[in-house]
């Protein structure tokens, strides 16, 4: 493995990583929007969450696709299904504000 190969792998598993870790950290956020004892800080775990995953999420997307990746057509629904669900959060978010 030359590398640039190598360093590609690091970048592509360390933006995998950011994503998931980014994804549990929102659900955690959802969840403490259950929970009266943390709810004053839920919806800063939430973003945080969702910032983390969307960078980790494009990040490894634009990785994959420059090193001509192709992806899959199962893969774009579920890349364009996830905006949905953060921008729906983030609705809903606003929406709360906004109350």
């Amino acid at each position: 493995m030359t590398e640039t190969s190598q360093a590609a792998e690091r970048a592509r598993s360390a933006l995998t990583t950011l994503s998931t870790v980014g994804a549990a950290i929102a659900g955690a956020g959802v969840g403490a929007l259950l929970a009266t004892a943390v709810a004053p800080i839920a919806w800063w775990v939430v973003g945080v969450g969702l910032v983390s995953h969307l960078i980790g999420m494009v990040g490894i997307r634009r990785l994959l696709t420059s090193g001509g990746y192709q992806v899959p057509a199962w893969q774009r629904v579920a890349y364009w299904l996830c905006w949905v669900a953060v921008a729906a959060i983030v609705l809903f978010a606003l929406l709360g504000v906004a109350r």
